[in-house]
């Protein structure tokens, strides 16, 4: 039995690369292969599987299919440079486009515990709508995505945790993951320093204002600070380099991991987490590591979803200014003691139904049809009557406005 499983893999963003090791940790025993596929394709970290791209799954066929998780339920475009040459459909063909694939190869088809960060709008709601009505099962990881992929008052979806809270059960070694790490963190003590992520996308541009801060943090804990570029693709390498560069307190500087267990095993080993990377931050949760989050107000719902999850202390700053402030009088008892004992339980059942429904092979009422046509956010849907009314309506309404 042959799986395929959509997301962002082809990126090099480590959070996106570990479900493939998720889903592989808890489907390998019901498939023979499991095809992981993306926009483009590619291999971006060493010890994850490479993936083909959405063009290239279409040659293939599926006896099951599963999407995410990650940040990927919208059909927006994107300025990742990575997915230029299919900006206008990368995100809508894992969803969108997963589906059309399930329902050609008659395959149950699982949302598996993604995030959605906008609603669909114009004419791809239909076909998003179509899409979410294909699924057998449509889990989000928090109760925004949920309500933004809430397109018809019947349509069913779980909210469950983010499935790399279990991170520690599918990668419970990675010390080899340390032969990758730049000689200065080998050499480090364990414990003796702390993770720090700085992302620009959320409020962290000034960076003299944050190496003052880091510098303070490091003075403060009698640490060593080293800087880890988890989302180079969102530019994070860039960002570690130039902040560390401009720190008073010798940083080691982790710019480019090309491994999930090299990102991991720096985690764990360290004293403390802190910083704007929910899965540097939901790795530190499952391998009970003490942490923190710095992340604004600009952030998105993504983080106040993931906490929702969570027990024990929380521990959130809206900037570096505050960590360093509350780092300097509690020192690394100021990091938060997170218990995942509540999400683990519940990520247990999600799989329980994700393995149901994918050997179950439910009859698929009705038939569905999505095809996405060229063009920015420009679909098609054929359902019975209903989405071929909904286009026309949309497309009455489009005119209307535009005369």
């Amino acid at each position: 039995m042959r799986l395929g499983h959509y997301g962002t893999f082809d990126v090099l963003n480590y959070g996106d690369l570990l479900f493939p090791l998720l889903v592989r940790h808890r489907l390998s025993d019901l498939f023979d292969e499991i095809v992981h596929v993306s926009p483009v394709g590619g291999q971006p970290y060493l010890d994850v599987p490479a993936s083909i791209s959405t063009r290239e799954a279409t040659a293939l066929s599926f006896d099951a299919v599963i999407v995410g998780g990650g940040n990927i339920l919208h059909t927006r475009t994107t300025n990742l440079p990575t997915y230029r040459s299919v900006r206008s459909s990368a995100y809508a063909d894992l969803w969108v486009g997963a589906a059309r694939q399930a329902i050609r190869d008659k395959a149950p088809l699982v949302i598996n515990a993604a995030g959605a960060p906008r609603a669909p709008i114009g004419l791809s709601r239909p076909a998003a709508r179509a899409a979410l009505r294909a699924a057998d099962y449509v889990a989000v990881r928090d109760e925004k995505s949920a309500a933004t992929l809430q397109l018809d008052s019947d349509l069913s979806l779980a909210v469950v945790p983010d499935t790399a809270l279990e991170l520690s059960d599918a990668a419970p070694d990675t010390r080899d993951g340390r032969g990758e790490w730049p000689d200065e963190l080998r050499s480090a003590p364990a414990h003796g320093y702390v993770v720090a992520h700085l992302n620009g996308r959320y409020g962290h541009r000034d960076h003299q204002h944050a190496a003052a801060a880091l510098d303070a943090v490091a003075t403060a804990t009698g640490r060593r600070i080293c800087l880890i570029g988890i989302g180079e693709c969102h530019g994070d390498d860039e960002l570690a380099r130039s902040v560390g560069a401009a720190m008073a307190t010798a940083p080691i500087v982790f710019d480019r991991p090309r491994s999930a267990r090299a990102v991991i095993e720096a985690i764990r080993n360290s004293a403390g987490y802190v910083g704007s990377s929910m899965h540097g931050y939901v790795t530190a949760a499952s391998y009970g590591v003490p942490a923190a989050l710095v992340v604004d107000s600009a952030a998105q719902h993504k983080f106040d979803g993931l906490l929702a999850h969570l027990g024990g202390t929380r521990v959130s700053w809206k900037s570096w200014d505050e960590a360093a402030g509350a780092l300097t009088r509690g020192g690394l008892n100021a990091l938060g003691r997170l218990d995942t004992t509540r999400a683990r339980k519940a990520i247990n059942a999600h799989w329980d139904e994700v393995r149901r429904v994918l050997t179950d092979r439910p009859a698929r009422s009705g038939d569905v049809h999505v095809a996405l046509r060229a063009g920015p956010y420009r679909a098609s849907v054929h359902l019975p009557a209903e989405a071929r009314q909904l286009i026309r309506d949309a497309r009455h309404r489009s005119r209307r406005l535009l005369r």
